[in-house]
């Protein structure tokens, strides 16, 4: 705020001061106010109008002034039209897009059952997933000498929009079967969902429309189900695996007896111990199948591996480097 004129009403010095848009004018008595003189409104506003500031003069607002004016304070007593900025723009998710890596929140208790709850929300193909509505135009204002004060148009929504998406109108559709992910303000379509670490309480059991890649082990009782091609670079333990596509597990699988694993596409897998595997396609074993009901509708390799009891079928032949074991 900055002084637009001085001058002496009566016997006192009156400032008349506008602010850094020059919307708004006050009033001040800088020594205050001489209690014996009298001031009326058409004195303020023949001082205003002698300042360039011919309208927008407040009567309400120069009455007060002239009331409380002994404070020393200043008073508004003019105010012409603000610009207004518009509104930012904004999106409004269908589905709400999570992180590329999800973990579960702990609570203090840990009373959940994780090995229920999917972090894994999937989308399919032609499923809107937001919209985008557009930042606003800005409304510009008036100074009180009538000069227009322009006014900002909104920021665009904070986000970026990437793969497997599709815009119509300003909805955004999944071009892919998968999930909808956020990262670094960017919004796309994966249809890969890529474990870390281990399927395990952390993560809960999986059940996911693309394809899965699990970076470390698949624990004991947990499920790990999707529709595209399946990547576990660990082991396998007691758990109901099914995987629509092919699969490969660089360690083994460690069923107890009750886990089970079925695949529709090719399988490699380094061993199988006390294991239910049913595979659509072709299979090839590293090492063993140890104790296991091994299916598989294809051919079945294990050329420098062996069979140890358990059950085994393959519909369009074996190759195997040892059946059974050696009797000492």
């Amino acid at each position: 705020m900055g002084v637009l004129k001085t001058f002496t009403l009566r016997t006192r010095k009156v400032d008349i001061l506008v602010n850094d848009l020059k919307n708004e004018a006050y009033l001040c008595f800088p020594d205050g106010m001489c209690e014996e003189e009298e001031y009326s409104i058409d004195m303020v506003r023949d001082m205003l109008e002698e300042a360039g500031i011919q309208s927008h003069h407040n009567k309400r607002g120069i009455a007060a002034a002239l009331k409380e004016g002994h404070d020393g304070h200043p008073h508004l007593i003019a105010q012409s039209p603000a610009p207004e900025d518009g509104e930012n723009g904004y999106v409004d998710f269908f589905v709400e897009p999570r992180p590329e890596v999800i973990q579960f929140d702990l609570d203090d208790y840990d009373n959940i059952d994780y090995r229920e709850t999917n972090l894994i929300e999937n989308v399919i193909a032609d499923r809107p997933l937001c919209k985008e509505h557009p930042p606003g135009e800005g409304s510009p204002g008036k100074d009180l000498f009538g000069n227009e004060i322009p006014a900002k148009n909104g920021d665009s929504a904070p986000y970026r929009f990437r793969d497997n998406l599709s815009k119509v109108g300003d909805a955004y559709y999944a071009t892919v079967n998968g999930r909808f992910v956020v990262e670094n303000d960017q919004l796309f379509v994966s249809p890969i969902y890529r474990v870390p670490g281990s399927v395990d309480y952390s993560i809960g059991n999986i059940n996911f429309v693309g394809e899965v890649e699990v970076m470390q082990d698949v624990f004991d009782e947990f499920t790990n189900t999707c529709e595209g091609n399946l990547t576990i670079h660990g082991n396998i333990g007691s758990s109901d695996v099914t995987c629509k596509g092919s699969a490969e597990v660089e360690g083994g699988m460690n069923g107890k007896g009750r886990g089970s694993f079925n695949c529709d596409g090719d399988l490699v897998i380094k061993y199988c111990n006390e294991a239910n595997v049913f595979c659509h396609g072709n299979s090839e074993v590293g090492k063993q199948l140890v104790n296991s009901h091994f299916r598989t509708s294809g051919k079945l390799s294990i050329p420098h591996g062996q069979i140890i009891s358990g059950k085994t079928f393959a519909n369009k032949g074996l190759e195997v480097g040892m059946l059974g074991r050696i009797s000492v």
